[in-house]
């Protein structure tokens, strides 16, 4: 037995309304039309009045079903079918459907089901799924679109509990999908390594913005302080971040050559992010010492330890050569030629190998460290 239908509404423009309703087409009718008589602001409303049709539309059936769930998957159906979601520019659906009956009011776990239904419909229908991105990219092309869901968006989240729900609702997200959270983060990365003045205009942005709202900006900083006092977080987002590195050896070094340009450019911010983390140390003794011991502990790593000395730029070639000329060999780190010094020479002394490449010595425990030309 059907427990309703799908019904569209049809413009004189080629733009259509798909809708659903368990009741008869006479009364979903009947209620549309008061809806367009009481100054309604919805699209389809506006556009019975546009076109002077509130007396003389029709809904025409096009479908029933024979529960909710299949009627809700057919209006979704429907409406991706006629390509009638209003900003897609075809018609004057203000979503992609599956919402259910008029009226009713949604429970959380109503909601859960719309989305499940969504997201497996686009499952079922790969075909609609790229329709509807192909739409929506085509949307967005347009730079009046993007500045509307722009101000849109803005506007919505203007209202603390509006972004409230939304942190929550996309936090419960990629709690459930932590493989979502990964695909998304390896997408943002990949965008902005082949689009770097896309993250030069949005750092900009963001700065600005964290200029204009101060307060913002204290709260953005409040909450990934509250979030790294979580071990469980560091320990999260240092893996994260050490696997993404891995896996991409040419946006490791591009990232390490900006910064590299950075400092250099702006020599006024190491000198005061030195002064920062001098403070922050004489006020934290302990913090120091565990500091100090990390870096103690990165450094017994020897690959750690060429990658430090590469970011810093001490690592150019030199010959190691006895007083009498004999040439013993070719390194590129000071540390290496002192470790193999010391072990196939016996050398028990200290090695001044910085300060004879310098010129501050001719040379150390019998030893010339000349620069390769």
């Amino acid at each position: 037995m059907s427990v309703g239908s799908i019904y569209k509404i049809e413009f004189p423009n080629g733009k259509n309304y798909i809708g659903l309703t368990s009741r008869s087409l006479e009364d979903r009718q009947k209620e549309h039309k008061i809806c367009a008589k009481s100054d309604d602001t919805k699209c389809l409303y506006k556009a019975l009045r546009k076109y002077e049709m509130v007396d003389t539309f029709e809904l025409v059936e096009i479908d029933t079903a024979d529960t909710l769930e299949e009627l809700c998957e057919k209006e979704i159906g429907y409406i991706l079918s006629y390509n009638s979601y209003y900003m897609d520019g075809n018609g004057y659906n203000m979503t992609y459907g599956g919402e259910g009956f008029n009226g009713y009011v949604y429970t959380e776990e109503d909601n859960r089901k719309n989305s499940e239904r969504r997201k497996q419909y686009f499952e079922d229908n790969p075909e609609a799924r790229e329709t509807c991105s192909k739409a929506q990219k085509k949307r967005f092309e347009n730079p009046e679109a993007r500045k509307k869901s722009s101000e849109s968006g803005i506007k919505r989240f203007e209202n603390p509990d509006e972004r409230e729900k939304h942190c929550i609702r996309m936090k419960k997200r990629f709690e459930d999908n932590p493989e979502l959270r990964e695909n998304l983060s390896e997408l943002k990365k990949k965008y902005y390594e082949d689009n770097p003045e896309a993250i030069k205009k949005m750092s900009e942005r963001r700065k600005q913005y964290f200029e204009d709202n101060p307060e913002a900006r204290e709260t953005c900083s409040k909450a990934q302080k509250k979030r790294f006092e979580n071990p469980d977080e560091r320990a999260k987002n240092t893996e994260s971040s050490r696997n993404y590195w891995n896996r991409n050896e040419t946006a490791k070094q591009n990232a390490r050559d900006r910064t590299t340009k950075y400092h250099k450019e702006h020599p006024e911010l190491g000198v005061a992010h030195g002064e920062i983390m001098k403070k922050k140390y004489e006020d934290n003794p302990e913090m120091r010492k565990k500091q100090s011991e990390a870096q103690k502990k990165r450094f017994e790593n020897p690959e750690h330890k060429k990658k430090i000395l590469d970011t810093r730029g001490k690592n150019k070639p030199f010959d190691v050569s006895k007083i009498d000329g004999t040439f013993i060999k070719t390194f590129n780190y000071v540390f290496e030629a002192t470790e193999y010094l010391q072990k196939e020479h016996n050398i028990t002394s200290l090695i001044k190998v910085g300060e004879v490449l310098n010129g501050n010595r001719n040379s150390s425990a019998g030893f010339v460290f000349k620069y390769k030309e």
